[in-house]
């Protein structure tokens, strides 16, 4: 049986009805879904005719609604959807993966539309910045273990290791170490910050990428 008008109006004049974003998450719609649940079994209304009922609660103006109520009505009829609750679940995370995103920032058209080049770039980004970001920290960690640009440094961790493990043959990894701090040159502040932006920047677009096509999936 269809929605009683008095249940129909309830729905349609819920004032604090869940908010469903245009372009919603698994998880939006999750948890939109189980609010609605709650609301439909207060009002004790059949579950064969809740996939009208979440119909009446998407918003009035979004373009959910419309791409649902095309759903419901090829499903059955208007006043009698052939929809299950879990179908018509599964059909608006569906219609919700596959509406293009109103709004959406040139990067993230960029990733949805070309993501092969998208992950390319950002994993460039994350290489660059790297590049420019771990020889000052190298340098930083040796220093701070006492490997100095003219040699191990008095009283340090490192000079306790030569002595304790080399003694006059230095070799192996501690030589290694040693000829960094010796070699290696750190990058000037704006070069490690450009490097951080850079790695920042590159992930964000490789997990931009991602959840797009986990999306679609």
């Amino acid at each position: 049986m269809a929605l009683s008008a008095s249940d129909a109006a309830e729905l349609d004049l819920w004032a604090d009805r869940p908010f469903l974003p245009d372009t919603p998450s698994d998880y939006d719609i999750q948890q939109w879904a189980d609010v609605v649940e709650t609301k439909l079994r207060d009002l004790d209304i059949n579950p064969a005719d809740w996939a009208l009922g979440g119909l009446r609660i998407l918003p009035l103006d979004g373009r959910l609604r419309t791409a649902m109520q095309e759903a419901v009505t090829t499903s059955g009829s208007s006043e009698k959807p052939g929809l299950s609750w879990t179908a018509f679940l599964e059909r608006l995370r569906h219609e919700a993966a596959h509406l293009p995103r109103v709004g959406a920032t040139g990067l993230s058209r960029f990733c949805e539309n070309h993501p092969v080049l998208a992950v390319t770039a950002g994993a460039g980004l994350v290489a660059a910045g790297s590049a420019m970001v771990l020889p000052t920290a190298g340098l930083a960690l040796a220093g701070a273990a006492g490997f100095g640009a003219s040699g191990p440094v008095a009283g340090t961790l490192a000079t306790t290791i030569q002595s304790a493990v080399y003694g006059a043959y230095t070799c192996g990894i501690f030589s290694v170490v040693q000829s960094f701090a010796m070699t290696a040159t750190a990058a000037s502040a704006p070069s490690v910050i450009a490097g951080a932006a850079a790695i920042t920047g590159g992930s964000v677009i490789v997990k931009n990428t991602i959840d797009r096509l986990e999306e679609k999936d």
